[in-house]
C-alpha cells in the first residue's frame, strides 16, 4: 500500500472548502478522510472514523473546543463537512469519568454536546476519539491488519511486527472501548499507533499528513508479511466440465431465499449481486469452503450485511438438482441461526426479537459468490464485504488459519440497540425488491415508466440495448447515475449473470 496524498489535490479541496466558509481544519480533515474512505482495502460502506480537534467559533465570536468526529450514516469515501459534526471537546472527553455507561444514555449525551442539533449523531467511537491526545486520528479496519489479528497466534504477529504498537484485546465498540483503549494509551503514552485485535487501527498525529501516512506506513508492513504466506492455501476441488451459467444459479438462490409474507404469492424477496474475481474462484473451489465460510467475519461489524456465516454449495450441473441442494441447505441454515439466535438472545435475557434467518451470501464452487439485500445497492456492499471476507480467509490462512470472533461477539453486534435503530427506521417504499423489465425504455414513455417504477423502489431492467442513450437521458433528468440497474442483452446481462443478478451498469443503486 502506497501514499495516496496530492499537494494539488490537498490544497484544491481545502482552500475550496475555505472560499466558502468552512472551518479550515474541518476543511484539511474531509480531505484526508477521503483518501482513507476511497480505498475499500480500509474501509467498506460506512466502517471506520477519523476526527479532527479544533476551535469552533460560535454564533456569540466565542471559540469552543471541538471534536470533529465522523457522524452517523456517513461514508468516509465520499464524505463532506457536514458529515464530520462537531462536539464540545471538554464535556466529552469527562464522560469516561463514567464507570459505566449505556449506549443509548452516551447516544443522548453526545447529541447534548453537538454544536448544531440538527447534525447527525457522531461516532460510537467519539468519546476514544476525545481522549487520544492528537489533533488527527484516523481509525480504519484495514483486512491485511485483521488478516493478521484473525489468527490462532495473530497477536504475537502483531507484536513482532509493531513492537512499539499499543495492542488492544477485542472489545465491543462504544464507551467500554474508549475506557479500555484510554486506560491502554495511559500505560504506553509512547506508542506508535494502536491495534485492535480482530477490529482494526488507530494511527494518530497533530499533523494531518503525518497521520495518513503513519496508517498506510503500518499497512503497508502488514501486508509485506502476509506476502510470505501461501498466496493460494486452498486445495481444489475436481470441477465438472458442465456447470450452470451465473444466469442459471441466480434465480434459484433468489426464489429459495424469499420470505413469505402475509401476501400469497407477494413474498419478501432480495436482489442478488454476482462476483468471480480469480480470489473469490479459488475459495469458493477449496474442499473445505463450508468450513471456512461458516468460521464468521474478517471484522464484527460485516455481521450487519452478510450475517455470521455464508453457504458453501457444490458445483451445480443441473437445475433440479440445484434447486433441491439450495432448498435443504438454506433450511438448515435458517435452522441453525434460529438455534444462535435463541442461545444468545436467552444469554442476554431474552429481550432481543429475531431477525430474518435468511442467508446472505452463496459460495458455489465453479460459479462463484452471490451476495443478497434488499437493493441492487445494498447487494453490492454485502458482495465487497464478502469479497473482503474472502481475502481475510486467504490470506490469514496463507500463513496459518482463519479465526473469527465467537459469536456471543457477534451476536452482540448484530443485534446491537444502535443498529437494530437504524434499520426500525428504515423504510421501503412499495416496488422494493422488485425488479421491473421495461421495453422500449429508451425515451418516451418507456423512459418514463422506467423512471415512475424506480421512484417507487423497482429495480429496473430496461430493453432494448441502448444503455448509453438511457443513462444519458436519466442523468439529463437530474437521476443519480447509479441509481438505475443493467440494461440487459435478450434477458441476460453483458457479464452473463440474467436479470435476477441485477448487476448495476446503466445507473443508479
Amino acid at each position: 500500500m502506497k501514499s495516496k496524498w496530492s499537494a494539488a489535490e490537498f490544497k484544491s479541496v481545502v482552500d475550496g472548502y475555505v472560499a466558502r466558509g468552512v472551518n479550515r481544519d474541518l476543511a484539511v480533515r474531509t480531505y484526508t478522510t477521503r483518501l482513507l474512505g476511497s480505498d475499500p482495502a480500509l474501509v467498506l460502506h460506512g466502517g471506520g472514523n477519523t476526527s479532527v480537534k479544533t476551535l469552533w467559533r460560535d454564533l456569540d465570536g466565542s471559540e469552543v473546543p471541538v471534536l470533529c468526529v465522523k457522524g452517523s450514516g456517513w461514508d468516509m469515501g465520499t464524505i463532506e463537512p457536514q458529515g464530520l459534526p462537531a462536539v464540545q471537546l471538554e464535556p466529552l472527553k469527562a464522560l469516561t469519568r463514567f464507570k459505566t455507561l449505556s449506549d443509548d444514555d452516551m447516544v443522548m449525551l453526545q447529541r447534548r454536546l453537538l454544536m448544531d442539533p440538527t447534525a447527525p449523531n457522531p461516532s460510537v467511537e467519539a468519546v476514544l476519539h476525545a481522549v487520544m491526545p492528537f489533533r488527527h486520528v484516523d481509525h480504519t479496519h484495514a483486512n491485511a491488519i485483521v488478516s493478521l489479528t484473525n489468527q490462532p497466534h495473530g497477536e504475537d504477529l502483531i507484536r513482532e511486527l509493531y513492537p512499539d504498537a499499543i495492542v488492544v484485546p477485542y472489545v465491543m465498540p462504544g464507551f467500554d472501548l474508549a475506557k479500555v483503549c484510554d486506560a491502554a494509551m495511559q500505560a504506553e503514552p509512547d506508542g506508535k499507533g494502536m491495534i485492535l485485535l480482530k477490529h482494526g487501527i488507530f494511527t494518530w498525529s497533530d499533523d494531518p499528513r503525518e497521520a495518513y501516512e503513519a496508517m498506510i506506513a503500518m499497512i503497508a508492513l502488514a501486508e509485506a508479511r502476509l506476502d510470505r504466506g501461501r498466496a493460494q492455501p486452498f486445495t481444489g476441488v475436481s470441477l465438472p466440465k458442465s456447470i450452470l451459467t451465473p444466469a442459471e444459479v441466480a434465480p434459484i438462490l433468489r426464489g429459495a431465499i424469499a420470505i413469505p409474507t402475509a401476501v400469497e404469492g407477494e413474498p419478501k424477496r432480495f436482489i442478488l449481486e454476482h462476483r468471480a474475481t480469480p480470489a473469490v474462484m479459488h475459495l469458493c473451489n477449496a474442499a473445505n469452503a463450508a468450513d471456512l465460510v461458516s468460521r464468521g467475519n474478517a471484522t464484527p461489524e460485516h455481521v450487519l450485511r452478510i450475517k455470521r456465516k455464508g453457504v458453501a454449495l457444490a458445483a451445480p450441473t443441473d437445475s433440479a438438482a440445484f434447486a433441491a441442494e439450495v432448498k435443504a441447505a438454506v433450511a438448515a441454515y435458517a435452522a441453525d441461526y434460529t438455534e444462535y439466535f435463541n442461545r444468545n438472545n436467552a444469554r442476554v435475557g431474552g429481550i432481543k426479537h429475531m431477525l430474518d434467518p435468511m442467508p446472505r451470501v452463496f459460495y458455489v464452487a465453479g460459479v462463484g459468490l452471490f451476495a443478497a439485500a434488499a437493493s441492487a445497492k445494498e447487494a453490492r456492499a454485502a458482495a465487497d464485504v464478502a469479497e473482503a471476507t474472502v481475502e481475510v480467509i486467504t490470506r490469514a490462512t496463507g500463513i496459518d488459519a482463519f479465526e473469527a470472533l465467537p459469536e456471543t461477539d457477534l451476536f452482540d453486534i448484530e443485534y446491537w440497540s444502535l443498529e437494530q435503530a437504524k434499520m426500525a427506521g428504515a423504510k421501503e417504499k412499495p416496488l422494493s425488491r422488485k425488479v421491473a423489465v421495461v421495453t422500449g425504455a429508451a425515451s418516451g414513455l418507456g423512459l418514463a415508466v422506467a423512471e415512475a417504477l424506480r421512484a417507487e423502489g423497482a429495480e429496473v431492467a430496461a430493453f432494448p440495448d441502448a444503455t448509453d442513450t438511457i443513462a444519458e437521458q436519466l442523468q439529463q433528468t437530474g437521476c443519480d447515475p447509479m441509481a438505475w440497474s443493467v440494461t440487459f442483452k435478450n434477458g441476460a446481462g453483458e457479464n452473463g449473470t440474467g436479470w435476477a443478478n441485477m448487476a448495476a451498469k446503466v445507473a443508479c443503486p
